[in-house]
Formats: structure tokens, C-alpha cells, sequence
């Protein structure tokens, strides 16, 4: 008889936990339930609808202490989920936000260079007009350019003057020239691109210039493709043709050292600098300046603006005349003593043939 008798308890003891109805916290019921398995974690079920396994905080109060649960060890273990969840859908959160953005940049930079192409293609475009400069260019403020050869550095730019050529050069800060598409991080070639403004005019002292030389560098252990080196602009769209100047290899580098020069007016240069957006081409290779190379050109032409302006361009002219005068000068003074020694050798040889005749006349007449 003590068999039936403990069998029966316990059969009351299971079927509660067998065949009855669960709600879980979350609102979801199951019916019929019976515990096929219990775990450190869960217990799992099966139920009308089909199997489940139900973490112990899911579980309400009740059913939670059937089991032997500590109420307070769940609702660390349900906190401990939630903040999981959390962190996991943040880090998905923030891939997906740096995936869309790197789509973004691949796409503006494609438009680009399909912009810099079909400018390329297009040919030369005259720049649209632009506000005129001032015909007086503001009080000037220029900086003390030092003695003939010293090399001044400004905040903006750098100023030195060459004796020889009776010229002063403003250069501006170098503007980093980044490739399209980018090079490797770091790159293996040890490439390097830059961009460069410099202002050349005549004397100590620099002046508001007719034009802006812009000097592209490029430094590598490969050439540039072999194609022409004509330079296109796109400034916020904009294209802008600059005048081409010349290009040449700089030696006494172990890479490949290229430099390209062409001109920009003030108004091109102003232009490209206070735009938003700025990508060039040189012949088949597209680049574009960041943010930080557009500021260091802004700055750099409001040191120009400060400069005085240029004399008329016939007495920028006539000081080009008098500086050719010193070598015409002595020329002519080597041409004089020329003619002068050459007199002077026919006068001397003439007096000693006079001298010679007449000593050998009278020593005849002697005779």
C-alpha cells in the first residue's frame, strides 16, 4: 500500500507544473503546459501550440518560486539581458550608421569624378563673372619683407625675396591634393600630393599680383600617367579653366619628384578657396583639397588683400627696362674699351714703324 500512496503525491506535486496554463511577464500565453527539461537559465515546454524554453525572469512570481528561483537573482539576470539587448542593438545601430555614411562619401566621390570627366571632356569653361576687385585695394599693411634674401615666416605665408632677380615670392602654406580614389592607409608607394599658391613680383616688397601661380607636386615611386598635364577645377560644380604654365621633374629625390605650375587670376583663386566643395583633375588623375587646405588658402589671400597695389603697367614696363640697363651698360663699356685698346695697339705699332723708317733712312744717309 505505501507505493500507491507516493505515487499519488507526487503525481499531485507534477501536475500543476504539467498540464496547466502559463502568462509570462511579456503578455504570451501558452496552454497545456508540461516541463519537458529544467536549466540553469530557463525551463523548457511544451504546449498546445508547439515547444518553448522560458528564461526564469519571463516566468511570474508564482511559478518562478515552484521552481526554486531566487526572485532577486532573476531580475538581475532579466536587467543583465535588457542591458545585452541594448548594447547589441547600439553596435548594430552604429555599423549601419557608418555603413551608410562610407556609401555616401563612395558616391559623392563617383559624382565627382564623373563631374571632373565630363568637365574634362567638355573642354575649357569660362568661369561665371565674379564681383569685380576694388579698384583700391584696401590701406596697405604689408609685412617688413627683412633684408634682400631673408626668408620671412608669417602666420598665412611665407615671404622671401631673391637679390639676383630683384623679385619677392609670398607662398602659401602647402594645401594637401587628396587622391581620387584614395591612396592605402598607409601607402605603400609612399606617394604625396600637394597644392600651392605663390604670389612673384618685382622688388622687396610683394604687390597685389596680375596673377597666382599655383604649383601641384607630386612625389612617388611611380610617374603620373602618361597623358597631357592640363589642369581642371571644380569648385561647388563650377568649372574653372586655369592658364597652363609648364611642368618638369625635380631632381636629387630617390622617388619620382613632378612638379605641374599654371596660373590662376585673384578672382579664380578666391573662387576656388571660398568654396565648399573642391576637386581637380591633372591630365587622367583626379584630387580634391579638404577643409582644412581651403582654410590655409583663405588665409593666405587675406594677406594678399593687404598688399599694396602694382604700379601702371607702363611703369611696371620702364623698371624693367632700367633693370636690363646695368648689363647694356656694360656692354657698351666693354665695347668702348674694345675700340679704345684697339686704337691705341695701331697707334703704338704705327709710331714704332715711324721710328723704324727714320732711323733706317738716316742711317743710310749716314752712309
Amino acid at each position: 500500500m505505501r507505493w500507491p500512496v507516493v505515487f499519488f503525491f507526487l503525481l499531485l506535486a507534477i501536475l500543476p507544473l504539467s498540464a496547466e496554463d502559463w502568462t509570462t511577464v511579456d503578455g504570451k500565453t501558452y496552454q497545456n503546459v508540461t516541463v519537458v527539461l529544467q536549466e540553469d537559465d530557463g525551463v523548457s515546454i511544451t504546449y498546445t501550440g508547439g515547444s518553448a524554453k522560458i528564461p526564469y525572469y519571463n516566468l511570474p512570481l508564482k511559478i518562478q518560486k515552484q521552481f526554486g528561483q531566487d526572485p532577486d537573482s532573476i531580475e538581475a539576470k532579466r536587467k543583465s539581458a535588457d542591458d545585452a539587448e541594448a548594447a547589441q542593438a547600439a553596435a548594430d545601430l552604429t555599423a549601419k550608421m557608418h555603413q551608410d555614411e562610407l556609401q555616401k562619401k563612395q558616391a559623392a566621390e563617383a559624382a565627382a569624378a564623373k563631374a571632373l570627366a565630363d568637365a574634362r571632356a567638355a573642354g575649357p569653361i569660362a568661369p561665371p563673372a565674379t564681383a569685380p576687385k576694388p579698384a583700391t585695394p584696401p590701406p596697405p599693411r604689408p609685412p617688413s619683407p627683412g633684408a634682400p634674401g631673408d626668408i620671412l615666416s608669417l602666420q598665412d605665408a611665407i615671404l622671401s625675396f631673391d637679390k639676383d632677380k630683384n623679385t619677392s615670392f609670398l607662398d602659401s602654406p602647402p594645401a594637401n591634393a587628396l587622391p581620387i580614389p584614395a591612396f592605402p592607409v598607409p601607402d605603400p608607394e609612399g606617394r604625396h600630393t600637394s597644392l600651392m599658391l605663390r604670389i612673384a613680383t618685382r622688388g622687396p616688397q610683394p604687390e597685389y599680383p596680375d596673377q597666382i601661380t599655383a604649383i601641384f607636386l607630386y612625389v612617388g615611386t611611380l610617374r603620373l600617367p602618361a597623358d597631357n598635364r592640363d589642369v581642371i577645377f571644380l569648385a561647388d560644380g563650377v568649372s574653372i579653366q586655369p592658364q597652363k604654365k609648364n611642368n618638369d621633374a625635380i631632381p636629387g629625390f630617390s622617388q619620382v619628384a613632378e612638379y605641374i605650375s599654371f596660373y590662376l587670376t585673384p578672382e579664380q583663386a578666391r573662387q576656388i578657396a571660398t568654396s565648399k566643395s573642391v576637386n581637380f583633375c591633372v591630365g587622367s588623375s583626379n584630387y580634391k583639397l579638404d577643409q582644412d587646405g581651403l582654410g590655409k588658402f583663405r588665409k593666405f589671400l587675406g594677406v594678399m588683400d593687404t598688399l599694396p597695389p602694382q604700379p601702371a603697367y607702363l611703369v611696371r614696363k620702364f623698371h624693367e627696362f632700367i633693370d636690363w640697363l646695368p648689363p647694356i651698360t656694360t656692354l657698351i663699356s666693354n665695347f668702348c674699351i674694345g675700340i679704345i685698346l684697339t686704337c691705341f695697339c695701331v697707334f703704338v705699332f704705327l709710331g714704332l714703324g715711324s721710328i723704324w723708317l727714320g732711323l733706317s733712312r738716316f742711317f743710310k744717309m749716314g752712309i
